[in-house]
């Protein structure tokens, strides 16, 4: 047998950038003997066995995935490329790192693809609140507002908050404004617990503000500026206070586009809540107070779902291992302030989000995975997707006679988002393989079902957050500066986009929805959101990218087809034959057979990627 050395690569193809193609290192040319052998091993083994049927030797991903004796040989797998993603901007010297999970750097992997042979940059993140804006604001004088304001914002603030997270007390806050005001306006004298309330005043004028002006005068924003001033000395001695205004100014973060501000507010408040072992179970006797042990309980797991969802955004490890963790999960509050507590049914549901979120970001985009082929990491996730979907409890169901309240909505987004981070680099697989049949470089049934039912589970849900989006939007609880809102339609809209290109009786539509779309984050970004604003730009890109695709001198040499179905729609996997309400799209039958069926094999399309094409994927 020829050295694997000697051996030929795959075809190059005309469908990727060339900056894919890039000469194997020594190690992967160990990896690939090891693979030969492994082979030669199993073909030993089956001969042994007397096999009556044969058996297909195992795909590139497989034996890639396959430790050697030292059990170094992580499994290959077609998300991220083999070396970390940095690219330069001019506003910080030091390269800036790009994780592949976030949903910008999946629209630039698409542009990129669909703009073969040539290569878009990635565009960089400008559109946030600056350092220099927030230091200029907290050397500046500020009011304590008036009392009357002051409840005002306070109660815009516990709305807002206490719809879907658990970080403050209420009755705590209400109290202690009520103090306030009785002793003259004076603000309380510890300054954690100013700066607490500095933090719930901002995100209070947030919400109730509907535009703003300029960056310099966005809503919040010089609360926000000196409650994070008065953060700058670690306490040694830490109380729930910290842990509280931690995840406030991470949320508020989140909605100035400062990412990676908010994600490093969310893992202090995560270690700090550890110094405080928020994280063990305390008993009666050290702290009799049954509303006080639940308290530090959901506080726990508010800021575990914190750094869990955040890192998902950008592609960050989380910090504490669930094997870590053994505090009780949030339970039914009973006593006089048991309106501090939301519904524990709904927290438990966000925490198991959250989990699933961490199994993404370490099983689906960790580009040193050890645990299998990609297949076997999407099985899994699509396996907890689907418990999750059957255990949740019957009221916190879209599909009910009663209309959802809010909370429900944005549980629903979150998991339509964490479906979608799941599925949308095979999305992208598929896109390249349609590309390339169109312009005469490949075939597009070598595409395997499996990886045809995972694509369009993606493009299902991207529809049903579209959805859901609309009608929030349609009846006013889509707020102008949510980020997450504005997220999960920019992470749709991409979506869309790409199953515009594909082909199908669904495309058409699909590029309707994108244009909507496009429209609502306009109309964001017109009104001062900071996310809108990033994400317009790569909209715009990618618009520019379907208008030159639909040319006639496209790189295909012919404009692409708007809505010529090339997939076989009479499987019941493809069915699409439904209508997009928000509620039968969230449990839109198909979709749910897609979560539901044991029998799809997703191994089949291990085989459907070869090395070259590993490095090439986001």
């Amino acid at each position: 047998m020829p050295r694997s050395s000697e051996r030929k690569g795959p075809p190059r193809r005309e469908g990727l950038p060339p900056r894919f193609y890039q000469q194997k290192s020594i190690a992967q040319i160990k990896i690939h003997q090891s693979s030969l052998d492994r082979i030669l091993e199993e073909n030993e083994q089956l001969r042994a066995c007397h096999q009556p049927t044969a058996t297909p030797p195992p795909t590139v991903l497989e034996t890639n995935a396959h430790k050697n004796n030292e059990g170094n040989e992580a499994a290959q797998n077609p998300i991220v490329e083999e070396r970390p993603w940095f690219t330069h901007i001019k506003t910080s010297d030091p390269p800036i790192w790009i994780g592949e999970m976030a949903d910008a750097a999946f629209a630039t992997r698409f542009r990129q693809f669909a703009s073969s042979p040539q290569t878009p940059s990635h565009i960089p993140r400008v559109q946030y609140a600056t350092d220099e804006t927030l230091l200029s604001l907290s050397s500046s004088s500020l009011t304590w507002p008036s009392p009357t304001r002051a409840r005002f914002l306070a109660e815009a603030a516990l709305r807002s908050l206490c719809r879907c997270y658990h970080i403050v007390r209420r009755s705590e806050i209400l109290s202690a404004l009520e103090t306030m005001t009785q002793d003259g306006l004076r603000p309380p004298k510890e300054p954690i617990f100013v700066s607490k309330m500095w933090a719930l005043f901002a995100i209070g004028e947030l919400y109730a503000n509907r535009s703003a002006a300029s960056s310099l005068t966005f809503p919040g924003l010089a609360y926000f500026a000196h409650a994070s001033e008065m953060l700058r000395v670690v306490s040694e001695r830490p109380q729930l206070d910290v842990v509280e205004t931690m995840l406030l100014l991470s949320l508020y973060s989140l909605q100035l586009n400062r990412r990676h501000s908010a994600c490093i507010l969310a893992g202090s408040a995560m270690r700090v809540a550890t110094v405080m072992g928020l994280h063990l179970t305390i008993d009666h006797a050290h702290i009799p107070d049954a509303e006080i042990r639940e308290h530090r309980n959901r506080l726990w797991w508010t800021t575990y779902v914190f750094d869990r969802m955040w890192c998902s955004k950008v592609g960050l490890p989380v910090l504490v291992s669930d094997d870590d963790i053994s505090v009780d999960l949030p339970s039914e509050a009973h006593g006089p302030n048991a309106d501090d507590f939301v519904d524990h049914e709904y927290l438990k549901a966000g925490v198991k989000l959250a989990k699933i979120a961490g199994t993404i970001t370490k099983s689906i985009y960790d580009r040193r995975n050890t645990r299998g082929p990609f297949s076997r990491r999407v099985q899994e996730v699509r396996k907890a997707l689907r418990l999750w979907s059957e255990e949740l409890p019957a009221h916190l169901q879209l599909n009910q006679p009663i209309k959802p309240d809010g909370k429900v909505i944005s549980q629903q987004l979150s998991f339509n988002q964490l479906l979608i981070l799941t599925t949308r680099p095979i999305l992208l697989l598929v896109l390249r393989e349609h590309l390339a049949a169109l312009r005469g470089t490949g075939e597009e049934s070598r595409i395997p079902e499996s990886a045809r039912a995972i694509a369009d589970a993606c493009c299902r849900a991207a529809r049903h957050s579209c959805s859901l989006l609309e009608e929030c939007w349609i009846n006013g609880t889509f707020h102008v500066f949510d980020y997450f809102y504005t997220q999960y339609l920019f992470s749709a809209a991409t979506v869309l986009a790409i199953s515009s290109l594909l082909g199908q009786a669904d495309s058409h539509s699909d590029a309707e929805g994108f244009e909507n779309a496009m429209n609502f984050l306009e109309q964001l970004q017109q009104s001062g959101n900071f996310a809108a604003n990033e994400f317009c730009s790569h909209v715009n890109g990618i618009k520019n990218l379907l208008q030159c695709l639909s040319s006639p001198d496209s790189s295909s040499g012919e404009p692409m087809p708007a809505s010529t179905p090339s997939w076989d729609t009479q499987l019941s996997v493809f069915d699409i034959g439904i209508a997009h309400t928000a509620e039968s799209a969230v449990y839109d039958p198909c979709l749910q057979q897609f979560l539901a069926d044991d029998s799809l094999d997703l191994s089949l399309f291990d085989g459907f990627i070869n090395d070259e094409e590993l490095q090439s994927l986001c």
